[in-house]
């Protein structure tokens, strides 16, 4: 199979614009309750007073922004795209948020999906309270053998089953250089940078579309972002933005 169809961007088809809206933590359970306070569900939909539908996650930063992939937000329309925070549950509950602006990282590129990291600005001010806190960025960059854990929601198998309860996964991290060797197929396109972080446990556990933009974190600083990878959870690592190296960029952004 040609590398262009066995890789995939986790949100959207690689080349292609169109939102997956179905998303998937292989190999999860579900995320204990009082987990994962920052966790965001980004909604979209094209069709006015129709329900949106979860197709990327994301973290609350702060009262305003939140953290996503720039693969999730790339030319879509900031009017079609909700934000909720404060539940656990992939179609009810929380509080839910428009967005006002949407800050792609200027360097994104779709077709390599380098610096795939973005900011979204809500309207009003996120209520924090016991279902939402913001989460911590990294004050190190993160190294190699460190169990981190990803949320996110989605299909739990082949059959299309898609859990309605937030799940978890802890995965490990391992080199740029192992990770390259693993993703062979995919070098010529997509190799791996220091700005990117790899994570492998096994085959069947992993991350697939829909989990895109969500978070990836460590001692309770957000390492990752979940970038792309093989769908799904098929033995090779997935790759996720290095959060470390965009700190100073999200910063300035969200301080102003």
């Amino acid at each position: 199979m040609h590398t262009r169809h066995l890789l995939f961007l986790l949100g959207v088809v690689l080349g292609d614009a169109k939102p997956d809206v179905g998303g998937r933590v292989v190999g999860g359970k579900d995320a204990a309750k009082g987990s994962a306070l920052y966790q965001v569900s980004i909604k979209l939909g094209y069709i006015e007073g129709a329900p949106k539908k979860h197709f990327c996650g994301g973290s609350v930063l702060n009262d305003k922004w939140i953290l996503s992939a720039a693969h999730c937000t790339y030319q879509v329309p900031v009017g079609i795209l909700t934000a909720v925070v404060g539940t656990m549950k992939r179609s009810s509950g929380g509080d839910s948020y428009e967005i006002e602006t949407i800050e792609n990282h200027p360097d994104y590129d779709p077709k390599t999906i380098k610096h795939d990291i973005a900011l979204l600005k809500v309207k009003g001010s996120i209520k924090f309270d016991d279902n939402v806190q913001p989460i911590e960025l990294p004050a190190s960059n993160i190294g190699v053998g460190e169990v981190c854990t990803v949320t996110g929601w989605g299909d739990i198998d082949n059959q299309n089953t898609v859990p309605e309860n937030l799940q978890a996964l802890d995965l490990t991290t391992i080199s740029k250089e192992k990770c390259n060797k693993e993703l062979a197929p995919a070098r010529e396109y997509l190799p791996i940078e220091d700005n990117q972080l790899c994570t492998f446990n096994k085959a069947r556990e992993g991350i697939c579309g829909g989990d895109s933009g969500g978070p990836l974190v460590k001692d309770k600083e957000q390492v990752g972002i979940v970038s792309w990878g093989a769908p799904c959870a098929v033995g090779v690592p997935d790759v996720f933005t290095r959060v470390y190296s965009y700190v100073d960029w999200i910063k300035k952004k969200i301080e102003n």
